[in-house]
């Protein structure tokens, strides 16, 4: 299952920041800073596991990010 990152970009970012995360630190080891940053901007997709283990990383359950 791929979602669509079109509604995951300014939410996440907006969370991140709200956790002073930064987008390396929220990418290291699950995907690059560059796919995140293409996710983020529309012009890429995220794989449903990549994207629960981002807002792992961030402390935020998947239920809370919708």
């Amino acid at each position: 299952m791929v979602y669509q990152s079109y509604n995951f970009g300014s939410k996440f970012k907006e969370l991140r920041r709200s956790k002073g995360i930064s987008i390396e630190k929220v990418a290291k080891d699950i995907t690059s800073k560059s796919h995140l940053s293409n996710c983020k901007n529309g012009k890429a997709t995220l794989d449903i596991t990549v994207f629960v283990k981002l807002l792992s990383r961030i402390n935020i359950q998947p239920a809370e990010f919708f």
